[in-house]
């Protein structure tokens, strides 16, 4: 990710939408994030994970300097929201029954409470190098959002804190 273009991207939309009721929003994850990016350096310090994603994005805001604007990262890649119902793999890989009961078991062994957004030790343990390692014919960046597409939003907003957290900051934005 190059942080000076993405500042200018976001920059670009907001002058082209003026409008005082308009938001902006991103979904980075915070896996690979650049150590550049606004108060990455700050959070590198801390050892709460959510703590850090907070401090991460507080400083985008910060960078942006726009009120409109509502960072998100998701801690720690996007796949992680996939732990939040697993059992949704079955639906697109029929004959990984057992790679998936596998994994299924692996994260119920996990010592992060059955929290998908805290699935992150190194790059070769994060969920996206997880679900690959049993399903290699998963395709990281088409799979994800279609299978996410088929996980009920409550259960994304019960299991994963921060995603449900954004959500609700969205969903207000509609009642002030």
């Amino acid at each position: 990710m190059n942080l000076p273009k993405v500042k200018k991207d976001i920059q670009q939309w907001m002058k082209q939408e003026r409008d005082a009721d308009s938001r902006f929003t991103t979904m980075f994850d915070y896996y690979a994030l650049p150590n550049d990016f606004p108060g990455f350096s700050d959070a590198c310090k801390l050892n709460n994970p959510y703590e850090k994603i907070t401090c991460i994005e507080n400083a985008f805001i910060d960078n942006i300097k726009d009120h409109r604007f509502i960072p998100y990262l998701q801690l720690h890649e996007f796949e992680a929201l996939l732990y939040s119902d697993l059992d949704i793999l079955f639906l697109e890989y029929e004959n990984r029954k057992n790679e998936i009961e596998i994994l299924k078991n692996e994260f119920a062994q996990l010592p992060y409470n059955n929290n998908p957004e805290l699935v992150n030790d190194k790059k070769q343990t994060s969920p996206s190098h997880r679900i690959i390692s049993k399903i290699p014919e998963y395709q990281k960046v088409s799979s994800v959002s279609i299978l996410l597409d088929l996980i009920s939003i409550d259960v994304l907003r019960k299991k994963c804190k921060h995603f449900g957290e954004w959500l609700t900051k969205l969903e207000l934005l509609n009642h002030n």
